[in-house]
């Protein structure tokens, strides 16, 4: 009995130190996933840079980072969720008229780790159907809510010939409460570079002045640069 027990704490053990190696040396940094590469920048030293969001649409921050993109002649892409994007369906549209990329980014916003093979495939087919109704053309590209990827994503996504989008300027002060413009907008400059991709998000319902004003002083700061914006795919074709 006491030899069963031992056994069975080992394998317990061993099974726990695997999750933890993969969920802190796969899963969250930005860079690394099994059985296929992120997409984290472009490889090229021309002056490009895109700039994504994740979580919408709303119309709270969409709508209105949309009329500035509009006015700043800037091409960005959209990671959706499914939920935002049924409630927001205009905006939505809007994003897609306008010649913005749209990526997926979950139907619900789930962190895609522990989940089953048929949930993956299922949400993924989901969000396909949406896009299809939306009239978006190219549906390949994955962005992971919270950057969680583990083991059975990465391997669905390489299996469906899909593309996992990471980034690698994600500022961090985005995420506190205050949002502060002037802080966002310099950990942004800081680390931006040729072929950078910047993580920001539009799915908030509250005030966007401060998230606006953030997008404003970047766009107008890299043009100043030389810095020209594109799309996902755009950058990838470079």
């Amino acid at each position: 009995m006491k030899r069963a027990l031992k056994y069975a704490g080992l394998v317990v053990g061993i099974f726990v130190a695997c999750n933890l190696f993969l969920f802190f040396y796969y899963n969250r940094p930005a860079d690394r996933s099994l059985f296929l590469d992120p997409v984290t920048h472009f490889a090229t030293e021309e002056k490009v840079v895109a700039l994504t969001f994740d979580d919408g649409p709303t119309k709270e921050w969409t709508a209105p980072l949309l009329d500035l993109l509009g006015r700043e002649q800037v091409k960005a892409t959209f990671f959706m969720t499914g939920f935002n994007l049924v409630d927001n369906w205009e905006v939505g549209e809007r994003v897609v008229q306008e010649g913005h990329q749209v990526g997926n980014h979950t139907v619900n916003h789930d962190r895609m780790i522990y989940k089953t093979p048929g949930f993956i495939r299922d949400d993924l087919a989901q969000m396909d159907s949406l896009f299809e109704k939306l009239g978006v053309k190219e549906k390949n590209l994955f962005r992971p809510p919270y950057g969680d990827k583990m083991v059975v994503l990465p391997w669905l996504l390489k299996q469906q010939d899909r593309k996992l989008v990471t980034w690698d300027v994600d500022p961090a002060e985005q995420y506190e409460p205050g949002y502060d413009p002037d802080k966002i907008t310099e950990q942004i400059l800081q680390g931006v570079h040729p072929g950078a991709i910047i993580l920001l998000h539009d799915g908030r319902h509250s005030d966007p002045s401060a998230f606006l004003d953030v997008v404003q002083r970047v766009v107008t700061r890299l043009k100043a640069d030389g810095y020209r914006f594109v799309t996902v795919s755009e950058g990838l074709q470079l």
